[in-house]
């Protein structure tokens, strides 16, 4: 019902009101994680950043969700939806998979075309691959790739459709970074300044200045179906989405 009244909301129909987001989460069958930091119910849990649903039309009941704490866990919400319908009682769902992908938080995840890899971004300004085939028990080997260049935090990441080997990361420094990662941790191309503002003009104060020659955080990168050599791109200070071609 709640669903069906956010429907609704987002095509402009029906009349306002105000979203639980307790009864949300009630209606979807909520799942509490944990993982190396904690146990199941933990009131101390960090929050999420990023939500990730497999592409592999064999495994669309995984989705990948990261936390503040650099944890990254892969969850079977059918096995829970599975338990909701059986009981009125629903118990929480542990993750089939969990592992610590970086010391500091994973912003954004993407999955490889084929599913095999996870992409992550982080606040260590590092993006992480790894193989998610290559398991230790219940916990996920250590990263098959640690991919270094950017100078801040990594808000963004995005795989190339129909390719199992690259991707595209964003970044606070204001850069947008292209990977392949049979390359080795470089990044393959890079774009500078993608989201700069335009150049001052006139008398402006010192503070002014130098906020104009501070690099603007790329927030969000992502390929184009059908053309995957351009990724579009949105910044934090410009308000601006732009397409880029990578050839």
């Amino acid at each position: 019902m709640l669903l069906r009244d956010l429907q609704r909301r987002e095509v402009g129909g029906g009349r306002k009101q105000r979203v639980s987001l307790r009864a949300l989460t009630a209606e979807m069958g909520g799942v509490t994680l944990h993982g190396p930091s904690g146990g199941a119910g933990d009131a101390a849990a960090p929050p999420l950043f990023a939500l990730r649903y497999c592409p592999s039309e064999a495994h669309r009941n995984v989705l990948a969700a990261s936390d503040e704490e650099g944890n990254v866990h892969l969850l079977d919400t059918r096995a829970a939806s599975d338990r909701r319908r059986r009981s009125a009682s629903v118990s929480p769902a542990s993750p089939h998979l969990h592992f610590r992908a970086h010391a500091n938080a994973v912003f954004d995840l993407a999955w490889s075309d084929c599913a095999s890899s996870l992409y992550t971004a982080s606040g260590d300004q590092t993006c992480g691959v790894f193989d998610v085939r290559r398991t230790h028990g219940d916990v996920v080997a250590d990263p098959v790739l640690q991919c270094v260049g950017h100078s801040g935090s990594v808000k963004a990441v995005s795989a190339r459709p129909a390719d199992e080997h690259v991707f595209a990361s964003g970044g606070r420094d204001g850069c947008v970074h292209l990977w392949d990662v049979r390359a080795g941790s470089a990044p393959a191309a890079s774009l500078t300044r993608v989201h700069e503002a335009p150049p001052l003009t006139g008398a402006r104060t010192k503070r002014k200045r130098t906020l104009a020659a501070a690099p603007h955080s790329v927030t969000c990168v992502a390929f184009l179906r059908g053309a995957s050599s351009c990724i579009a791109t949105a910044g934090a200070s410009d308000g601006a989405v732009k397409v880029w071609d990578m050839r």
